[in-house]
Order: structure tokens, then sequence, then C-alpha cells
């Protein structure tokens, strides 16, 4: 007993905290303080230790169970107890469950917390919903969607119904995969088992399906949604209107917008930018000014975001003007830059010939310190294949700089006795275009690559 209580503490000294448990034990009464030692005590001595907890139920609450967990130096005894404090509802917190997940990836724990579902199972213990529920959203965390759907199926094996949480977790799984026609099958299982869905149940499937151009289920599933009575909020406005707008349907996504707004559903700055988009890639730029305007009437404030939709759109429609109008409008609003706008200015300014503006947009990110590739770039962050290649770009566009003046056509005919200068003219000529291209090929794909890491 004593060498139970020594280990305890050690461990507890030296095993860092979440800033709730240094809470608890700071404001925490007595009563909690002895119910906590208490708790302990009887994880650490008796098996099995549901019978010896019952007593003590009255006295628990989710505050008190997330810090027994904390305190366990065995993870299996904290696995149990959590197994048994979720059958009650006032018991269970969002803290605990993290917990548990933390456990599980961080420690790599789940062969022990399968082994503690059995040992629950075998000695005719209840299990709850949330049981599973942290062991799908651990396999999630760890990037393990087989693992998941597995743990998922395993549930009827342990007499375990799972709840509308469990459900959301395992369609958002199977979402992200775009194993479509599996997330539809364990919906329709969900509506068998007489699990009604909610509102994030349908925004999991609708995000999942505008996400790969899927709007007309999308619009479907929104239709039933509503027809079982489950009203839209903020959030499944925003996937619709986003989706229309990637199918091209901006007026669409327009009428749904004013919806939204008519049932008192506030949008926020991701429904606002979605719509913006919207018109944008169709070119409707005139439209998309007017929106903004009316946007910002309604206290919508611009963002770097906004910013590099309308500018990128510009540059597609050669209005270059406008396009450095609203680059200096940006930095009067105090809104900085960040790496996806450069990109934008810099590709674009290229592909205009504007060269010395490029070459100016490039210093510039320079000297703001900020990584042409971007932190989420794996491969290409670390400083010294930057800093080449920013060196070879400056190279390619000084070489650009330095043949704008030649005109192949206008130059020629002075030079036809010296077959070697035309043919050098020429080369020029050809190199100026292929740098333009290389330059501008190499932001798209870099581009498409930083949008599909998001």
């Amino acid at each position: 007993m004593k060498l139970h209580s020594l280990f305890r503490q050690i461990s507890s000294h030296f095993s860092p905290k979440p800033p709730w448990v240094n809470h608890f034990h700071t404001s925490a009464t007595t009563q909690e303080r002895t119910v906590h030692n208490e708790v302990l005590t009887i994880l650490d001595t008796i098996n099995p230790m549901e019978p010896a907890l019952e007593p003590l139920l009255p006295f628990l609450d989710s505050r008190v169970v997330t810090c027994i967990i904390q305190n366990q130096p065995n993870p299996q005894l904290g696995f149990r107890f959590f197994i048994w404090s979720i059958q009650k509802t006032r018991l269970r917190s969002k803290k605990s469950n993290q917990l548990i997940i933390d456990m599980l990836y961080k420690d790599n724990l789940f062969d022990l917390y399968l082994q503690t579902l059995e040992q629950v199972k075998n000695s005719g213990g209840l299990i709850g919903s949330d049981a599973f529920l942290v062991l799908i959203n651990a396999y999630s965390k760890l990037g393990l969607p087989k693992e998941a759907v597995e743990a998922f199926g395993k549930m009827n094996d342990f007499d375990c119904k799972p709840d509308v949480l469990a459900y959301n977790a395992i369609l958002r799984v199977m979402m992200r995969k775009e194993v479509f026609i599996l997330a539809l099958a364990v919906y329709n299982q969900m509506l068998k088992a007489n699990c009604l869905p909610n509102c994030s149940t349908f925004c999991i499937l609708i995000d999942g399906l505008c996400k790969v151009g899927k709007t007309k289920y999308a619009l479907e599933l929104f239709d039933e949604m509503t027809s079982r009575g489950i009203l839209p909020n903020r959030i499944t406005y925003t996937i619709i209107a986003s989706g229309l707008c990637q199918a091209k349907r901006a007026d669409d996504a327009l009428r749904l917008f004013n919806k939204m707004r008519a049932v008192g559903c506030s949008p926020d700055c991701i429904a606002y930018n979605a719509l913006i988009n919207g018109f944008c890639l169709l070119g409707r730029l005139d439209e998309a000014f007017a929106l903004l305007r009316n946007f910002r009437k309604d206290g919508f404030v611009l963002r770097v975001q906004e910013y590099s939709c309308m500018i990128n759109a510009l540059f597609r429609a050669r209005r270059y003007d406008e396009v450095f109008a609203w680059y200096r409008r940006m930095f009067e609003e105090n809104v900085k830059p960040d790496v996806i706008l450069y990109t934008i200015m810099i590709r674009g300014s290229a592909e205009a010939g504007m060269v010395k503006e490029a070459m100016d947009l490039l210093n510039e990110m320079a000297e703001k310190g900020m990584g042409w590739l971007g932190r989420r770039n794996k491969y290409l962050v670390r400083w010294k294949s930057l800093d080449a290649f920013l060196l070879l770009l400056r190279l390619m566009l000084l070489l650009m700089d330095f043949v704008r003046p030649v005109s192949v056509r206008k130059l020629t005919f002075c030079f036809t006795r010296w077959r070697s200068v035309e043919i050098l003219l020429y080369f020029f000529g050809y190199l100026r275009v292929l740098t333009v291209f290389l330059i501008v090929k190499a932001c798209n794909i870099w581009w498409g690559n930083y949008v599909s890491q998001d």
C-alpha cells in the first residue's frame, strides 16, 4: 500500500499535467481530495474495481474523474476507470476523452486499451459508446483510417451501441478518405438503428460531397436535413454556399446566402470569402466588388485571404492597374501579405512581363524573411535550398529584364548579313518566353501543392 502511494507521488511529480489538473489541486475542497485519494486507492488494491467504486458515485464529478485518470500511474487501471465512469452521463467530459486519446496515440497504448476492453467484457461490465469514440478519434489523429473503421466494426462484438457522436466520428473518417458509398451505408445503418442524426452529421456528409464536386447529392442531403426538422446552422450554410461556388453556381450561392441572413443566421468571414471567391472565379469582378461594398457596410473587414482572391482575379482579367491599387490599399489598412499573396503577385507580374515589379516583390518578400515555399513544404523549407531557389529566380528575372527591349521582328532585318546575330536574337527571344513559362509553371506547381496540403 505504501509502495503504491510512493510510486504514485513520484510519477505524478515528474509527469506533465494539463492546466485543469493543477487548478483542481488548488481549488478542490477537502471532500473532493478525500474522494480523489480514495478512488486511487481502490484502483490500486481492488479487482474488480467497479463494485467498490459504486458507493463513491454520488461524490464524483467530471473534473474529479479527469484528475484521477491523470494521476493514475498504471494506464490500464486508468483506462478501466474511464470505461466505468462514462456509464454515467454527468461524469463524461471532453477533457477526459481528450486525455485518453492523448494517452493512446502519444504512448501507442492501443493494444493495452483493447485488452482492457476485453477484461471489462469478460467480467460482465457494460461498455459505453464513448469507449470506442476515443479509440476511433485516436486512430484518426494518427492517420490510420483503416484501424478506425475496424474499431467501429468491433462495437457489436462488445455489445456496444454507437451513439450519434460515434457515428459522426467514423463518418468524418470516411468522408476524408472519400469512400462515399461506405459512408452513406453507415448513415443508412445509423437510421435503421434509430439513432437520429444531428446537424453535425449532415455537415460532415455535405462538406465531403461538396469538396469533390458532388453538389447535387449534397443539396439532396441538405433538403433531407430540413425535412427532418433540423435547422441548418452557419456552418451548414457556408459549406453549401462554398460548394455551389465551386460548381460555378454563384447566383444560387448568393440566394442561399441571402436566405441565411433572412433566417437570422449571421455569416462569418468564411462565408463572405466563399461568395466573393465564387464570383471572382467566374470572372464576374464588378459583381464581386459590389458584393464587397455591401459586405463592408455590414462590418465585414477584409483579410489577406480576400485580398488574395481579388488580386488573383484581377490578374486573370489583365486589370493590372487595379491589381497594384488593391495591393497598396492592403498596406494602408494594415493587412500583412502572406506567402500565397506574394506567389500570386510574383506569378502574375512575371506572366504579364512586368519584370521590375516581380523583382521588387521578390526582394520585398526576402527582406521580410518570408519563406518562399511556405512552412508546410517539408522538403524545400530549408534556408540553403531556399536561398538557391531565390537566387535562381532573381537571375531568371534579370535575364528577362535584359532581353526585354529586344524585338526579333523589328531588328532582324538590320542584321540579315550577320546570320549569327539573327540567331542570337531569336535565341534570346525564345529564352525570354521560356523563362516566363518556367516561372509561371513553377509558381503554379507550388500553388497546387500548397492548396492540396491545406
